[in-house]
Parts: structure tokens; sequence; C-alpha cells
């Protein structure tokens, strides 16, 4: 009889935990750096919060998903009947989970808009107006995918029912090419906001590879997505990974393993979309372990895009006084380049 190894199991609970102590790592060190930014702007109290909700999200989706692993372990000891993350309470958790997912990804969304409008000068009005139809995008996106989630499969009671007649809109390719769509379109339209007013920086290459290297990172969570749903609509095409002449203990098996590639890539993706959000936090963490050493002054000139900044860079002494003066001035305004103006 087939088995899924118990091991593979506490190595996918190693795997969410190790990603979340690395989203909770990134953002804690955002919030150091903010700690003496007196008093906040709105922009970043509204993706302070955000970001908050989203690792509250994470964490609890990490900690469920170890919880459902270990009963898949305990019930292999004994493989009678369905497994508890199978039976009418998984099932039901499962669909309460679509809704957390959605949230939390909408929520690291927010984080990224609340700062696009810090960073998109009022002068650029072409670049404000294509702002504002991202929103406006970003938000029917989430309205979309909560009623087709919420109304796919009808009565609802059917999202949750034991056996092979039940229904799940992550597991059916319309419902979720429709919300994949939506999700990634959506993605994208946040990269390209930044890309508008890129060309009024002067970058040095050095800054041009940092902008690369998180952009790339933040490209990493559609990259994700895109690999589920091709892995979703495989195993759709299979059966989902069922086979003629399975007995129910191989058929659970097989879901099993389809279920551990769904939620791997669903962690990279939430997860490095918060850690792109959050890079820009090693910025002073890095000027603060080494320009103070060779007494260089860092003017800077912030933008941020999937969590990335740019600067520009005088050589001329600085005191501690005014390191501490120039971090408190980094939350009341994040000037493009002379002459632009601040971003308010």
């Amino acid at each position: 009889m087939l088995v899924y190894p118990k091991s593979k199991f506490i190595a996918w609970i190693y795997f969410d935990g190790a990603f979340t102590i690395l989203v909770l790592l990134f953002s804690g060190l955002r919030f150091y750096q903010q700690r003496k930014l007196r008093p906040l702007a709105r922009s970043y109290v509204v993706g302070n919060v955000a970001i908050s909700l989203s690792n509250v999200c994470i964490t609890a989706w990490t900690i469920v998903s170890a919880f459902t692993r270990m009963e898949y372990i305990k019930w292999e000891e004994n493989p009678v009947g369905y497994p508890p993350p199978w039976r009418k309470n998984g099932h039901f958790l499962l669909w309460l989970a679509g809704y957390w997912y959605l949230i939390c990804l909408w929520l690291i969304k927010l984080s990224f808009i609340s700062t696009y409008f810090r960073v998109v000068p009022h002068l650029r009005t072409w670049a404000r107006k294509a702002l504002y139809i991202t929103v406006a995008y970003v938000a029917c996106s989430f309205v979309v995918c909560v009623l087709v989630h919420s109304l796919y499969c009808r009565p609802a009671t059917i999202n949750w029912i034991e056996g092979p007649s039940r229904c799940s809109p992550w597991l059916s390719v319309p419902s979720l090419s429709v919300m994949t769509a939506f999700n990634m379109s959506s993605d994208i339209g946040l990269l390209i906001i930044p890309l508008l007013v890129l060309r009024e920086l002067h970058l040095r290459k050095v800054e041009v590879f940092a902008f690369v290297f998180v952009y790339a990172i933040g490209s990493v969570s559609i990259f994700a997505s895109l690999l589920r749903y091709i892995f979703i609509r495989i195993a759709y095409r299979n059966g989902l990974g069922v086979r003629p002449g399975d007995d129910l203990a191989e058929s659970i098996y097989r879901s099993a393993a389809l279920d551990e590639k769904i939620k791997i890539w669903t962690t990279v993706e939430y997860s490095t979309a918060s850690i792109a959000f959050c890079l820009p936090s090693l910025r002073n963490m890095m000027r603060r372990g080494g320009c103070r050493a060779v007494g260089v002054q860092i003017e800077e000139r912030e933008m941020v895009s999937s969590g990335t900044y740019v600067s520009t860079v005088g050589e001329t002494g600085v005191t501690g006084e005014e390191e501490e003066e120039e971090e408190k001035r980094d939350g009341s305004q994040a000037e493009l380049a002379p002459g632009i103006g601040a971003a308010r």
C-alpha cells in the first residue's frame, strides 16, 4: 500500500515554520527601523497595520497547517476511514482558510499601496492617475475572488461534506482560473507602478542591482501563484491524483501529496510578498553598522517598489546626532529627486 512518508510531513512543518520566522524577522526589522520616527505619516501607519494583520494570518495558518499534518501522521498508524482533515470539520476549516488566504494576500497588497501613495508625487498627474486605477482594480479583484470562493459551490455546505461529491473552488479549474488571473494581474499592476517614476531617479550601478534584486523577490510571489495553478490544473486532468484501482487509503495518500505541493507554493507566495515589502528595513541597519564608521552621509531619495529603495550618496562626515535627525526625517517625507517635491 502507498504510504506518504512521515518524514515529509515533518519536513513541510519545518518548511512553513522557517518561512514564517523569516516573515516575522523582516517585519520586526521594519518596526525597529521606525522606532524613532514620530509622528508616523498616515501611509506608514496603514502599511504597518496591514502587514501586522497579514503576519497574524500567516502565523495562524502555519499553526493550523502543522496541526493538520500531525493529524495525518496519527492517522497513518491506523489508516481506517477518512483522516481528520478529510472529515466534515476538516473540510469546513479548509473552506474558511480560503478566506484567510485571500485576506492575507490582499493585506500585503494594501501595504504596498500605502507606500505608493507616499512616494508617487502629486506633480506627476499621470502616475497618480495610474495609481488610482491600480487601487480600484486591486479592490475589485479582492471582491471578485471572495465572491467566487463564496458562490462557486452551491449550496455552501457542499464545500465541507465527506466523500467524492465534495466541491472546492480551489480544486476546480474554472473557479481557480478566475481567482488566479485576478490575483496575478493585480500583483503585476502593483509591480508596474514604481516603474512609472523610475526614470526620474539617477541610479548608480549598485542601486540598480539592489532594485532588481528586491523586485525579483517580489516577482517570486507571482511565480509561486502561477506554479500552484499549474500543479492543480495538471492534477485536475489526472483525477486529482487518484488512480483507478486505488483503495481509500491510497487515494488519500495521493491527494495528501498534492495538497502538500499546493501548500508549499502558497507559503512561498505570501512569504516572499511580505518579505519584499519589509526589505527596506535593512537599509538603516546596514547604514548604522558600516557607514558611520567610514564617515559617509547618506542623503536618501526613497522609493519603494515591492520593497525597493534608492539613494544618493555624498562624501561628507556625519555625527551620531545628525544621523538620528536624518532617520526621523525619513518618516516625514520621501523625495524622489530634487525639484519633484515630497509625496505626502
